[in-house]
């Protein structure tokens, strides 16, 4: 409706949660929401203090990010090396997800971000940081896929065609399906499609 006042109101918030909540030096959360809003204000309004803001989100999401450089392929992986913390993995299946119980939402949540984040620093020219975000959204995006029943997973389901398409909650266990798991990682992988595809928001 071109009133600036709800772009006003949403700088100052931002403003807000930069130099209250997360002041500098502080460890920022994974807040995917705020990336969101940051890559929105970003097209309207070119701060800086946005783009160095994502830096420190997405800074915070690559360091808990399981990636393939920590995978260390063995005969006999155990499902329960390793588990609990960041580090050397000898089960693929973890790649692209966050440790310590590789659960689809907080990974989806945080690809989420990652794409946002991939938005904004693209359109900034930070090509590095473009590519390192590309290769960790690209590499969580995997994670969330192997989530995803099809017919080799969900066998042990009393009917298995009713579980096709649906998300578990995580490559540890967690069979059951629920309606955060799946909105997150469709939220995740819409956004990827778009991004391939070349579609604007």
């Amino acid at each position: 409706d071109k009133d600036t006042t709800w772009l006003d109101v949403s700088e100052h918030f931002v403003q807000w949660i930069m130099k209250e909540r997360d002041p500098p030096g502080k460890k920022v959360p994974h807040d995917h929401w705020l990336l969101y809003a940051l890559n929105d204000l970003w097209r309207q309004r070119r701060q800086d203090y946005y783009l160095e803001h994502t830096k420190r989100i997405a800074a915070e999401i690559l360091s808990g990010q399981t990636r393939l450089a920590d995978y260390e392929r063995t005969e006999h992986p155990r499902q329960d090396q390793h588990f609990g913390q960041k580090g050397r993995i000898s089960r693929a299946d973890w790649v692209g997800g966050f440790a310590p119980d590789y659960r689809s939402t907080p990974a989806a949540t945080r690809m989420e971000g990652m794409g946002a984040a991939y938005r904004l620093i693209t359109t900034s020219g930070d090509n590095k940081a473009s590519k390192e975000y590309w290769d960790s959204w690209i590499e969580g995006t995997d994670f969330i896929l192997g989530l995803h029943y099809r017919g080799e997973n969900s066998m042990f389901f009393p009917d298995p065609t009713k579980a096709f398409g649906g998300v578990s909650g995580g490559s540890t266990g967690q069979m059951e399906i629920r309606i955060d798991y799946v909105q997150h990682s469709l939220s995740c992988l819409i956004e990827m499609y778009k991004i391939l595809e070349g579609i604007e928001w």
